[in-house]
């Protein structure tokens, strides 16, 4: 990628990673833990507020709002306990003290509860000393005014709801994050890259929590991964300042940026492009050449010559013919043998040149293919293990296509395995994978196996 639109891309990776993130965070199944002398926090916080523009209110001491919260605490216990709500109290639940529950999605009259109960507290206590109550939207004359802005409204803004660890909003931003870079080439050994070290090692707790999904164009959307939860925590709003956690994305995205920057000032200058680069250019004309000996298509022009014969005459560019050669030699072992391609009869023909450019393609495929329910990419260990072993043909004429990976690390997922199930058996993985490539090359039928 030319450094010239390394901001553009910045721009186009944040926009991938914005509002449909966020929003997502609310539809997950959620752990919602708040205590006596959270929601005291608070209420003195939104007091406080409320105090700056009425300095004629009362001080209220600390005790009084620790007993305002575990009342406000009990009563959200209370709409916890009833029959058929969404919420269910779990184990550390204690009356007065703590309550843990779990909601199959973010429900906010949970917190309107706890926060109503706080500013009906604080109101009987202002009476008990002689002293008005707040103000709410029908004590004010101007109908200018907002709910948020009356006496009542600043008081309940005092108390916040703050997703904890791994199960922040830059959290879930991240994950869709690494997902766009997976999916946008030159990007391929990003997250193994030195410049990215530090930025994985947040990553790698992130990737146990969500997985990801999308494309450039559609946002992400993102998944919990098995067995996860997103984890909010009640109190006050001094606890949830952004940038508070390490994985806020005022935090995360600078390092992300910063690690992108220097990925891409390491990238030699022939890959990189804003579109193609010089060598995947090149590559296509090598590959080209290996695609249409494979599939037996010869799309040269013939032109007649002395004595009934043909001869074949195709066009190349002197552009790319050193760039070419070097590949060539790569990819075949040697520049003479892409010069030389003539064209065969079927797929099984020839099998170096097809086991070369599945090799170049199938670690990539297999990475995006990495959603779930199948296995989830992570560090990447997986991908790029998987590699075509030898090409052979069946006695019906077929070729058969011999694969490996880690067997050592990921064998156990495979059907009939300790952890082995239909959705993570890396072998149909990898067939799918094979397969998706293959189409590109008209192979017709053939089978895959892991050896």
């Amino acid at each position: 990628m030319a450094t010239k639109n390394t901001e553009k891309f910045l721009e186009q990776l944040n926009t991938y990673v914005g509002e449909q993130v966020r929003s997502k965070l609310n539809t997950f199944y959620t752990i919602v833990t708040m205590t006596n002398k959270s929601l005291g926090e608070g209420f003195k916080e939104g007091y406080q507020d409320v105090r700056k523009k009425s300095p004629n209110l009362p001080e209220i001491p600390n005790r009084v709002f620790t007993e305002i919260g575990a009342k406000a605490l009990n009563k959200v216990m209370d709409h916890v306990e009833k029959p058929r709500t969404m919420p269910v109290k779990m184990p550390g639940s204690r009356r007065g003290t703590k309550l843990v529950f779990g909601t199959r999605r973010d429900v906010k009259n949970v917190y309107e509860i706890a926060k109503r109960e706080g500013v009906t507290g604080i109101n009987k206590y202002l009476e008990s000393v002689g002293s008005r109550r707040l103000k709410s939207l029908q004590d004010y004359k101007d109908g200018d005014i907002t709910p948020r802005q009356t006496e009542v409204g600043i008081q309940k803004s005092g108390t916040h709801r703050a997703h904890q660890a791994t199960s922040t909003v830059g959290a879930a931003q991240l994950s869709g994050a690494m997902e766009f870079l997976t999916r946008t080439k030159d990007f391929a050994g990003f997250t193994t890259a030195e410049t990215s070290k530090e930025l994985m090692k947040t990553y790698t707790d992130i990737a146990l929590k969500f997985t990801t999904t999308g494309t450039k164009t559609g946002g992400g959307a993102v998944s919990l991964n098995e067995n996860q939860a997103i984890e909010i925590f009640l109190g006050p709003r001094s606890e949830n300042l952004a940038g508070s956690q390490k994985t806020d994305w005022r935090n995360l995205r600078p390092t992300l940026e910063n690690a992108i920057r220097a990925y891409l000032e390491m990238t030699p200058i022939e890959d990189r492009s804003s579109s193609k680069s010089i060598r995947e250019n090149a590559e296509d004309q090598v590959e080209h050449v290996a695609v249409s000996n494979i599939v037996g298509k010869n799309k040269s022009k013939k032109k007649r010559v002395k004595g009934g014969k043909t001869k074949s005459s195709t066009r190349k560019s002197s552009s790319v013919s050193t760039v070419v050669s070097k590949t060539a030699k790569n990819r075949s072992g040697s520049s003479k043998r892409a010069k030389n391609f003539k064209p065969e009869k079927g797929p099984a023909s020839a099998p170096l040149a097809l086991l070369g450019i599945l090799n170049s393609k199938l670690p990539e495929t297999v990475r995006r293919n990495m959603v779930a329910p199948r296995l989830v990419n992570r560090t990447g260990r997986f991908a790029s293990s998987v590699k075509v072993t030898d090409i052979t043909t069946t006695r019906q004429g077929f070729p058969s296509i011999g694969y490996t990976y880690e067997r050592e690390r990921y064998e156990t997922f495979e059907l009939g395995n300790r952890q082995g199930s239909s959705n993570r058996d890396p072998r149909r993985l990898i067939d799918l994978s094979i397969r998706q490539l293959a189409a590109q090359f008209a192979l017709g039928r053939f089978y895959t196996r892991r050896v």
